[in-house]
């Protein structure tokens, strides 16, 4: 979550719909580099079979009653561009601010006394469905995480208490929810969601505005340029992202990146920041978000293959040392797993997943992520000396 410095109280903040949290979110100072750290070394948690590469290969909800997201296709803008063809941004923002909203979180946690104590932190979201029975908010997954109360402000002074739908800690995305009921009849006919757009289409040096609620500014926007695509993150699972110029600050993530045509098509995510680099902001794109969104709203978790491992990498190095392959050796095998019903055991050492040559924990991921669950894939060990080729079915990393 973004954290803009807790809170802590002695007792959990009395909430109630359509009043404010009692604990106001204050600013902290963050850290000079903010980037959101991908631990690799698990396969079975979500390393090799979560996919480094999330825009690949999800498997798409059937056909529910659940809200649905689409991107629009590129067409000529409806708002009234200003002398010079530039984007009108005041008329951008009066279309697509009331889709972007605040967020607060509030957490539990026990302090050096052993007391439990609650905070809150602040964040955005964007809402991208409106129906009968609810509105459906995109966030970032770590604006909502182990929150035990989330609290979205829909108008000024006006919040409602929200449902985690679903979460991808993977993808960084989220979908709270507040039931129509909850919303007052005025309140809930000035809701409205956001269009999404193809982001697909992007260009480097096109119009970026970012909306937010950074620090807990709300409605707050800021202009810049799309200044890379597909640009990619490491740190961030491997992510390809959208970097822009356009400020996004602590209290931004899950705000709304917007085209000059008023459509979101980015979700605001990460910024980087420090004494020698300033401007650099990413969000993930609309393209990437979308499937995960209607899966997330379908089932509550995004369905990802993977093998079932517990590994670690063995380099060229360590291969010599201890008279082993370079591969993937097997710390541990997890139960009613694919791997554990194809026979693979602790001490193995993977080698190659259907003839292709796997050396690294990244490698492995990638090429788990190109496949779905239910597919069969052959993975050749190395145990005590002998080579075996093992078929595995790969099975869901989430369910």
């Amino acid at each position: 979550m973004d954290q803009q410095e807790f809170q802590p109280t002695s007792s959990e903040p009395e909430t109630q719909n359509n009043k404010r949290p009692s604990a106001e979110t204050k600013s902290n100072s963050f850290a000079k580099l903010l980037v959101i750290i991908l631990i690799m070394a698990v396969v079975g948690g979500f390393s090799a079979g979560a996919g480094a590469m999330f825009f690949k290969n999800y498997i798409m909800p059937d056909e529910t009653q659940t809200p649905v997201l689409t991107t629009q296709p590129a067409t000529e803008s409806t708002i009234a561009a200003s002398a010079g063809d530039s984007a009108d941004i005041a008329g951008i923002v009066e279309a697509v601010g009331p889709s972007v909203i605040s967020i607060t979180s509030t957490v539990t946690y026990t302090d050096f006394f052993n007391t439990e104590r609650t905070a809150q932190s602040s964040g955005s979201g964007v809402i991208f469905a409106v129906t009968a029975d609810s509105v459906d908010i995109l966030t970032n997954e770590h604006v909502v995480s182990d929150a035990k109360e989330v609290m979205v402000q829909l108008k000024p002074d006006q919040y409602f208490k929200a449902e985690i739908i679903g979460k991808d800690k993977s993808t960084d995305l989220a979908i709270i929810r507040i039931p129509a009921a909850d919303i007052p009849a005025e309140v809930l006919s000035t809701v409205k969601a956001a269009k999404f757009g193809d982001s697909d289409n992007l260009k480097v040096g096109e119009v970026a505005i970012a909306i937010g609620n950074p620090l807990g500014y709300n409605s707050t926007v800021t202009v810049g340029v799309i200044s890379a695509v597909d640009r990619e993150i490491k740190d961030k699972n491997s992510l390809k992202l959208i970097q822009t110029d356009a400020a996004i600050n602590p209290g931004n993530s899950g705000g709304a990146l917007v085209n000059s045509r008023g459509e979101v098509i980015g979700i605001n995510t990460i910024k980087i920041a420090n004494t020698e680099v300033e401007g650099i902001g990413f969000a993930i794109p609309s393209n990437s978000a979308v499937p995960i969104v209607n899966e997330l709203a379908s089932k509550g978790f995004v369905s990802r293959p993977y093998l079932g491992i517990y590994g670690m990498e063995i380099n060229a190095e360590t291969s010599k040392a201890y008279d082993i392959p370079v591969g993937i050796y097997v710390r541990g095998v997890i139960e009613s797993s694919g791997a554990e019903s194809a026979g693979i055991a602790a001490e193995d050492v993977i080698i190659s997943v259907d003839d292709t040559r796997i050396e690294t924990m990244t490698q492995l991921s990638e090429l788990l992520a190109q496949h779905k669950v239910g597919d069969r894939v052959t993975v050749r060990v190395v145990r005590g000396g002998n080579t075996l080729e093992l078929e595995v079915t790969l099975t869901d990393a989430n369910s």
